[in-house]
């Protein structure tokens, strides 16, 4: 017979098209009210075709497997999970320019794209588009590199994708326009998936701690690289502000330095400097010999030798140099170099972290000045 919908030709006894998928119209019976005989064997009637139309055939759209909802739900977290680390990677790029910048920009670049596609991926997947069953298969072959447990959760998720009936509830098509056989296949979906449920969510988890732990080894350096600029940032200006202190210093006492409790309370060492004149140290915060991730040291140099008739102008504990040490509480942690200034005003670092000892209140020799 012909198809009514299509044209094309059915083969006898088939009740739907094999090319558009829709119930053909029977032929009428032969005069006499005797029914047409087809030539083969008789079915026994299913039990769909006993109590009457298959029941999916009546919906306008298939019910979404529990499966197909979670790969949907997990995609979207993971793609924002993804945006997040590209939105991280991005700012450390743009806050820290160093040599690892590009890497990092081309890392951030690489989770947005994927990102982008797992949000997409899950949210076609909860509508059955075709397009997302496509978009699942292509992420499962990329995540089949992730050795060991991307490859395994990849391989689940392809043999599920991969099914016929899958692809059938993915085709875009009415249930109306399948088979009854066709949508047997479709149900069967939505039955014993309990296991298959619990064991993709299992290895989803797993297969998250792995890219996190991935995400974690790039983000960690960088934020400890971060850290320790920041601290070193710091103690440079912790440096600058003590050579600056002791040159506004040394205008009050005379033209001579003096040691750190001096800065500190200068009315206890300067003769007549008035009490409520203002300090040249904040004791709040240069008091304290360990921040920013340094230990600081303040090394006095030679006594200065007064005469008398200057004595009463100046503090008796003047010196004639200074030196200012900071070094890393711990070493390639809280901060890589060590630095130094004295009463040149130079500051200067060692790239090793470690100054040694003062020679009569400056900075070492091999000190190298920060540029």
């Amino acid at each position: 017979m012909t198809c009514p919908h299509c044209g094309a030709q059915v083969p006898a006894g088939n009740r739907f098209c094999n090319r558009c998928r829709k119930r053909v119209v029977p032929e009428a019976p032969p005069a006499g009210g005797a029914p047409a005989q087809s030539g083969l064997p008789p079915q026994r009637p299913s039990a769909h075709s006993r109590t009457g139309a298959h029941p999916t055939s009546a919906l306008s759209s298939f019910k979404r497997p529990m499966v197909v909802t979670i790969l949907g739900v997990l995609n979207v977290v993971g793609g924002v999970f993804a945006l997040g680390g590209a939105g991280l990677l991005a700012f450390m790029a743009y806050s820290e320019i160093k040599e690892g910048g590009a890497v990092m920009v081309a890392f951030a670049a690489a989770y947005g794209v994927i990102g982008l596609v797992q949000i997409a991926t899950g949210v076609g997947l909860m509508g059955l588009k075709t397009w997302a069953r496509r978009l699942q298969i292509g992420l499962a072959v990329i995540g089949l590199l992730g050795i060991p447990c991307g490859t395994i959760i990849s391989i689940l998720v392809l043999i599920y994708m991969l099914k016929p009936e899958v692809k059938l509830l993915f085709s875009g098509v009415s249930p109306r326009q399948l088979a009854p056989e066709e949508l047997e296949m479709v149900e069967r979906l939505g039955q014993g998936s309990g296991a298959t449920v619990a064991i993709v969510a299992a290895l989803v988890v797993v297969v998250g701690i792995f890219f996190v732990g991935i995400m974690a080894a790039i983000a960690i350096p960088s934020l400890l690289r971060a850290r320790i600029s920041a601290n070193e940032a710091a103690t440079i200006g912790d440096l600058r502000t003590m050579a600056s202190a002791q040159a506004a210093y040394a205008q009050a006492n005379g033209g001579l330095p003096d040691t750190l409790e001096c800065l500190l309370r200068p009315a206890d060492c300067i003769p007549n400097y008035p009490e409520t004149a203002p300090t040249f140290l904040n004791a709040s915060v240069m008091a304290f010999e360990q921040r920013h991730g340094y230990s600081f040291r303040f090394v006095p140099g030679p006594q200065a030798q007064v005469v008398e008739e200057y004595k009463a102008m100046v503090s008796p504990s003047s010196l004639v140099g200074w030196a200012y040490l900071a070094e890393p509480s711990t070493a390639n942690t809280t901060g890589v170099r060590a630095f130094c200034v004295d009463a040149s005003g130079l500051v200067c670092f060692d790239p090793d972290g470690r100054l040694g000892e003062s020679v009569e209140g400056s900075c070492p020799a091999d000190c190298s000045p920060v540029q």
